[in-house]
C-alpha cells in the first residue's frame, strides 16, 4: 500500500495540526474533501456531518460496504489511517458492492455520527441533537445512505488481532483468515447495517481481504433471491 503513502501523510498531519470549530476538526475534513476531489470520488455530507467518499460497485443495486472511523476530536488517529489504506487498497479492486469511506462526525462522543445515521429510519426513537450538528442540517438526511455492512480497521503491530462484532461479519473474518485472533460477538444492538470491528496486528490486511469476500457474499445472496 505504499503509493498511498502521501495522502496518508497529509490526513495524519491533518489529525496531528486539527483546526477545531465547534469540535469538529475541519482540517481533516477539508483533507478529505481535497482528496475526493483529486481521485474524482463522490464526495457529501449528511445532515449528522457524516462524510461519505464513495466508488460505485459493478452492482450500483447492492448497497455500499463501508470502512469507517471517527472525524473529530482526535479520538481515532490510527483508525483513520488504516480506513484510508484499506479504502485505497480496495479501489485497485472490481467488487460487486460499492465502497464508502466513512468519516463519523464524533464531536461530544465517538459515535454521534453513527448514532443519527442509525436512529434516521426509525419514526419512533429520538435523534440524537447537539447545537454542533445544526449547521448541517440542511444537508441530505443520513437516512438516504444505505450500508450493507460497517467495518472499522485499526492496525496495531504489538497486538493480537482482535475481532468483535456482528456474527455474519466475524464468520466472515475467521473464515478467510487461519491468523490467531480474540473474537467476540457484540452485545450493541446494530439496527441498520451489520458492524465489526479489526484491531491488532494484520487488520488492514485482513480487513480488506474480509471486504472482498462479503462483497462476493453479498452478491451470492441476492443473486439466490432472484
Amino acid at each position: 500500500m505504499a503509493d498511498d503513502e502521501p495522502t496518508v501523510e497529509r490526513l495524519k498531519n491533518a489529525n496531528g495540526n486539527p483546526e477545531y470549530q465547534n469540535g469538529l476538526n475541519m482540517a481533516l475534513r477539508k483533507a478529505l474533501r481535497s482528496y475526493a476531489s483529486a481521485a474524482r470520488l463522490d464526495f457529501t455530507q449528511d445532515n449528522a456531518g457524516n462524510i461519505h467518499i464513495w466508488k460505485q460497485g459493478r452492482d450500483p443495486g447492492l448497497a455500499n460496504i463501508a470502512i469507517s472511523f471517527q472525524l473529530d476530536e482526535s479520538r481515532s488517529k490510527a483508525a483513520c489511517e488504516s480506513a484510508f489504506r484499506v479504502f485505497h487498497e480496495l479501489q485497485r479492486e472490481n467488487l460487486l458492492c460499492g465502497l464508502t469511506l466513512l468519516g463519523w462526525t464524533s464531536v461530544g462522543g465517538p459515535y454521534l455520527g453513527r448514532d443519527v445515521w442509525e436512529t434516521a429510519t426509525s419514526k419512533n426513537r429520538k435523534q440524537p441533537s447537539t447545537s454542533e450538528l445544526e449547521q448541517f442540517s440542511t444537508f441530505e438526511n443520513a437516512s438516504e445512505f444505505q450500508l450493507s455492512a460497517i467495518f472499522e480497521v485499526v492496525e496495531a503491530d504489538q497486538e493480537q488481532l482482535q475481532v468483535d462484532g456482528a456474527k455474519v461479519l466475524v464468520d466472515q473474518v475467521q473464515k478467510i483468515s487461519s491468523t490467531p485472533m480474540s473474537a467476540k460477538l457484540s452485545s450493541r444492538k446494530q439496527l441498520r447495517a451489520p458492524e465489526v470491528l479489526l484491531k491488532g496486528q494484520g487488520a488492514e490486511r485482513i480487513g480488506v481481504e474480509a471486504i472482498k469476500a462479503y462483497s462476493s457474499y453479498i452478491g451470492a445472496m441476492f443473486d439466490n433471491f432472484d
